[in-house]
């Protein structure tokens, strides 16, 4: 792993400081979800050892970041961690003075974010990658939390790091 943080950063000598800081981070942070997503972590999860009110949070957190594509239900992830849907969300209010379900909606948001500015997918192609059934709805979720259509998005993106860089 350290090869490959390596690598992203060499491969990156022409950016300034901040991109490539930015740049390892998305790299160490989608290594570490990959590895959550190919390990059976729900169990261990549910069961986790840490009952602290922060501990229960960051499970929550790991569990959608895993299963955001199959299942966006607050219940869902309640049920994954032994605790009722309310606790669920008083708990997280607690922690990020937010609702479970926002919670939900932020994470599909940046991940879904994330895919329109840094691939070419189509938005058709992307809609399909984040597990929403249309494309309408797609767009219309990304409208609604980012106050922009997922091509305005990708544009503004696009020339905000454009300027950026030059």
């Amino acid at each position: 792993m350290k090869m490959q943080i390596m690598g992203n950063i060499q491969g990156y000598p022409s950016r300034n400081a901040a991109v490539t800081s930015l740049i390892v981070h998305n790299f160490i942070e989608s290594v570490l979800l990959q590895g959550i997503w190919e390990t059976d972590f729900d169990k261990e999860l549910s069961r986790g050892t840490d009952s602290t009110v922060q501990g229960m949070a960051n499970r929550f957190s790991i569990i959608v970041h895993k299963h955001y594509k199959e299942n966006c239900n607050v219940k869902f992830y309640a049920d994954k961690l032994h605790i009722t849907p309310r606790k669920l969300t008083n708990l997280f209010t607690e922690v990020w003075n937010k609702t479970a379900k926002n919670a939900i909606i932020d994470i599909v948001l940046k991940e879904a974010l994330r895919y329109i500015e840094h691939t070419d997918l189509s938005i058709s192609q992307i809609s399909y990658e984040m597990g929403f059934s249309e494309e309408s709805n797609f767009r219309h979720f990304i409208k609604k939390h980012s106050g922009s259509n997922p091509l305005q998005y990708r544009e503004r993106m696009r020339t905000a790091s454009d300027a950026y860089v030059h």
